[in-house]
């Protein structure tokens, strides 16, 4: 089902690492409760600390200009039937793709970044990365409320699972993270009568030593976006 959501990681020092965008089951009974098992995990969650430091953003400011040019030389390989452009990535272009950037890929991203470390594939990626694995920042997302329904996060700064949700109308309660500028809102929704919506709000954290069942993540999950409403 087409529930778009979140999937995101920050380290232990602070610092985002994932933020995934996922086009299907955000809600607490899909991804939500993928993303809790994996937490669950703590071989899991050791290897994913451990991993975090080979992860970059290709697509930020201080992103390296070696990995930009590639970026821009892989947009021209990729099929495009706009541009009438064939396929011509190469197969560590395609495993890069389908494993960690496309819209598929949702909370999977956790699974294929540790299995990639622990399985030692680099090889699978494309040799301009040398030995890093570069994801998309999209954490942008998370402040268009109207369109991302869920957000998780395994914060290893706080030891926390974030819970977020989406359809916010009170720009008061948006995170931090996601804080919108109101004159760009007040742009976006410009027709009259409009409903406004701000970034995406926090409605649940659980402690990573303590974490629910999955009928306790779900009921709880599901009564908070209630209270919400």
């Amino acid at each position: 089902m087409g529930t778009r959501n979140l999937t995101m990681v920050i380290d232990k020092k602070g610092e985002l690492k994932i933020a995934q965008y996922g086009q299907w089951d955000g809600y607490p009974s899909g991804n939500g409760v993928e993303i809790l098992e994996f937490a669950k995990d703590k071989t899991s969650l050791n290897t994913l600390e451990l991993v975090l430091d080979k992860v970059k953003f290709f697509n930020t400011e201080n992103a390296d200009e070696n990995i930009k040019a590639f970026i821009e030389e892989y947009s021209k390989r990729e099929p495009s039937y706009e541009k009438e452009q064939k396929d011509t990535r190469t197969e560590q272009d395609k495993f890069w793709f389908e494993n960690f950037i496309s819209q598929d890929v949702g909370t999977d991203i956790l699974k294929n970044t540790i299995r990639l470390y622990t399985d030692k594939d680099f090889n699978n990626l494309p040799k301009e990365f040398n030995n890093t694995i570069y994801l998309y920042d999209d954490s942008d997302f998370g402040k268009d409320s109207l369109f991302c329904e869920w957000a998780y996060c395994i914060n290893l700064n706080t030891n926390k699972l974030e819970c977020f949700k989406g359809f916010n109308e009170d720009k008061s309660k948006e995170h931090e993270r996601f804080v919108t500028k109101q004159e760009e809102i007040d742009e976006h929704y410009n027709y009259e009568n409009s409903t406004k919506y701000y970034g995406i709000t926090l409605i649940k954290e659980y402690d990573l030593d303590n974490l629910p069942t999955r009928e306790e993540f779900i009921e709880e999950l599901e009564q908070q976006e209630k209270d919400e409403e």
